[in-house]
This record gives structure tokens, C-alpha cells and sequence, in this order.
């Protein structure tokens, strides 16, 4: 099954291979992905680019998943589902 090409996602994560294997998987179901592997980099591209979906780790070197998400330009506009090692954190915690 393939997505609107429209649908580019954003995935925030220190470690380089979960990246790698995220966009690949992602991409495998049609959606475009760029990784960025720190909060400020992640900041940098969504500035630059255009995101229907940001996904970020919780414990990246400059700050935490949720400090992003607190963060403009995000905080106004997109969700950010922060994820830390196997667990997603359920969205009725991040205050949308």
C-alpha cells in the first residue's frame, strides 16, 4: 500500500540505526522520512521543511522529547509523539 506523497514525517533520535531502520520501515508504507539526531538539528529541519507528523525520542543529548514538544514552533502547531526506548507515551499525556 502506498501514501499520498504528501505525508512526510519527522523522527528525532540520538541513535543512528533506529533512525535507519525507522525511515526505512516508514518508507516501505510510502511515507517520506527525515531523521535528525539531536532536539536542535530536529529544529533546524522542521524550520526548513514541511512535517505532517514529528516522532522524537525522549532522552536526546540536548533535551527531552517533551521539552521539544514544548518548544515553538511545535507547540502550536504539530504533534510530537515522544518514545523512549520501547514504549510510546500515550497521547493524553502530552497536554495536546
Amino acid at each position: 500500500m502506498t501514501r499520498d506523497q504528501n505525508l512526510r514525517l519527522l523522527y528525532i533520535e540520538d541513535d543512528e540505526h533506529l533512525c535507519l531502520l525507522f525511515k526505512e520501515r516508514m518508507q516501505e508504507d510510502g511515507y517520506s522520512v527525515d531523521f535528525a539526531l539531536s532536539a536542535e538539528a530536529g529544529l533546524k529541519k522542521f524550520h526548513t521543511n514541511s512535517y505532517s507528523l514529528v516522532v522524537s525520542d525522549y532522552d536526546l543529548p540536548d533535551r527531552t522529547g517533551l521539552g521539544l514538544r514544548r518548544t515553538k514552533p511545535f507547540s502550536a502547531h504539530w504533534p510530537i509523539f515522544p518514545r523512549s526506548q520501547s514504549w510510546f507515551m500515550p497521547i493524553e499525556n502530552l497536554s495536546l
